[in-house]
């Protein structure tokens, strides 16, 4: 009998010890804190711009104290034909080579201050039946030129 009671209680530890060994620490809860936009804010901002582009004008009156020259001055009533609006000065001044080579008078207007494109004009014309031929001719040549004045 003493060697059943000594099973017993031998397998009651066994089985009582894993049992304790299974039972793991408690865990601590944490709250984190509700966030709320009620706090003050308050930004700012700043920029620049940088750039390395030589700006090219034509003048419409000539300078003072010199007589006007015909072949710079352009005529305040006159007709372009626009060939392209192009963002990037260089891109203009190509096509306004390659216009020339073809015998077009061809040159890139004023900028103007409400964006940033080069418009690559040819003219001026003084008559609109001169400009529509021209722009009939640049179609012909491959070109989608519009009518401006």
């Amino acid at each position: 009998m003493k060697k059943l009671l000594l099973g017993w209680v031998a397998g009651a530890a066994l089985l009582a010890g894993s049992a304790m060994a299974a039972d793991l620490a408690a865990v601590p809860v944490v709250v984190e804190p509700v966030f709320t936009w009620s706090g003050f804010y308050a930004g700012l901002s700043a920029g620049g711009r940088w750039s390395d582009v030589m700006w090219q004008t034509l003048s419409v009156t000539p300078a003072p104290g010199l007589p006007p020259d015909p072949t710079t001055t352009l005529p305040t009533s006159a007709y372009f034909v626009q060939v392209a609006a192009v963002s990037k000065q260089e891109d203009a001044d190509a096509l306004v080579d390659a216009l020339k080579k073809k015998q077009y008078p061809a040159l890139v207007a004023a900028p103007v201050a409400t964006d940033k494109l080069f418009r690559v004009q040819v003219g001026p014309f003084t008559d609109i039946k001169d400009a529509e031929a021209m722009r009939t001719k640049l179609i012909g040549d491959g070109y989608s030129p519009i009518l401006k004045k």
